[in-house]
């Protein structure tokens, strides 16, 4: 298909794509930080508890939930840059006021509002890329595009780690985090556009029937809902967000602290081995948006299913963390990261695009990604205060459950998609 489209088009494809990939990476650094300083900040005089950064996670969350349901309805509205771009610019400036702060209700706030403001970077992303690559490209692109969180993570804690295994601070840590994404932002000025029409292109030499650019932004808040209030998938989309959010979040903070306590890890390795985590995830995302396009011919169901299963086996498998010595810990963590995330990236990409269409893929990104990140703040407190309690077996034990609902209700999601309920 790339082969019809003009050598300019292409080029301006891959530039834009790149970009929000790159931009979306730099939002992780100054994300992942907290999971990576986690060991740091338990430590030494002053030192907070793990409810302490549960509570931080929690509150964050909520905060990142909240951002979500305006998020893609601006993004739908005014554009996916300027949000993409300020969003990058408002993060770092938290992170440096995280990196100053001292207490907990500094330290509460300033993280609170970075993640308010990195709410805003994704449904943007999404939105952009809805207008530079055809629908038949959603399942393939919106894998690419997830790689950004995945790969980005994984990239963030490879850097982050490095840092700390040659001994900066936790402050030390925030204020790089800061410069990281301060530099990405200034470029992506420069190669992000909201659609081809802004540098004289258009999508394919066909009249398309999507909306106009016009249209969509003088399009009122009920236009940009009524097509995904009506559509069965879309409800499940969000169900189905609600469990796998909720496990991804659990990781994406407590790895570090994981790998420390169970797999006897020092603070440097802990924050090493935590990118396996995102690692995995990006290959599972490649693999399950391109067979999803090529296979299953735009079906995500059937590739979600199986893999949320396995995904139950091996967090029950994960409750015998001591037994199954460091090797045993990171292969399931391997397994864990592969079952979850290749579904995961579905939720808030490709299903986006698929229901939501150029017209509204911000505002279904954002609704879905909502949802999930509601039950997410469980991740923080919630699960910080049942390890503290109970030890990571039970810990686990919820997860896997969580797991097992999750696979119910993409069974659900499949079983829409074939009988053509869109809408």
């Amino acid at each position: 298909m790339s082969a019809l489209l003009p050598a300019r088009l292409l080029k301006w494809q891959r530039l834009t794509l790149g970009s929000l990939l790159v931009g979306y990476c730099g939002y992780y650094v100054c994300r992942s930080n907290l999971s990576i300083a986690t060991p740091l900040l338990t430590q030494g005089a002053g030192a907070l508890t793990l409810e302490h950064i549960g509570t931080l996670g929690s509150v964050g969350t909520l905060f990142y939930a909240a951002g979500k349901i305006f998020s893609g309805v601006f993004s739908d509205a005014f554009g996916g840059r300027r949000l993409f771009l300020a969003g990058m610019l408002a993060s770092a400036g938290c992170t440096v006021v995280f990196g100053l702060g001292a207490g907990m209700t500094v330290l509460l706030g300033a993280w609170a509002l970075n993640r308010a403001a990195q709410s805003v970077g994704w449904a943007a992303a999404v939105k952009v890329v809805s207008h530079w690559f055809s629908p038949a490209q959603s399942g393939t692109v919106g894998a690419v595009l997830s790689l950004s969180f995945l790969f980005g993570d994984a990239l963030a804690r490879l850097f982050l780690g490095g840092l700390v295994r040659g001994g900066m601070g936790w402050r030390g840590l925030f204020f790089s985090s800061a410069a990281v994404l301060f530099s990405i932002a200034f470029a992506a000025r420069w190669t992000v556009r909201d659609r081809p029409e802004d540098v004289g292109l258009t999508l394919g030499n066909h009249a398309t029937s999507e909306p106009t650019a016009g249209a969509i932004a003088r399009a009122p808040l009920s236009e940009l809902l009524a097509p995904l209030l009506k559509s069965k998938p879309f409800w499940m989309a969000c169900v189905l967000s609600l469990g796998l959010t909720f496990i991804r979040e659990t990781f994406n903070l407590w790895t570090p602290q994981l790998l420390k306590d169970v797999a006897h890890f020092d603070v440097g390795n802990a924050a090493l081995g935590s990118l396996l985590f995102p690692l995995a995830g990006g290959i599972s995302a490649l693999v399950v948006g391109r067979l999803s396009d090529s296979v299953t011919k735009g079906r995500r169901g059937p590739m979600m299913v199986p893999m949320l299963l396995a995904l139950a086996a091996s967090l029950f498998a994960l409750r015998y963390a001591e037994q199954l010595g460091s090797i045993g810990v990171l292969t399931m963590l391997f397994v864990a990261s592969f079952c979850l995330l290749g579904p995961y990236t579905f939720l808030a990409g490709a299903i986006a695009l698929d229901v939501g269409g150029q017209k509204s893929a911000a505002t279904a990104s954002g609704l879905i990604d909502s949802a999930g990140y509601f039950a997410g703040i469980l991740s923080g407190w919630g699960i910080g205060a049942l390890t503290q309690r109970a030890g990571w077996s039970a810990t686990f034990t919820v997860l896997a459950f969580a797991a097992l609902a999750s696979a119910a209700a993409a069974a659900v999601f499949g079983h829409f998609e074939a009988k053509g309920d869109n809408a």
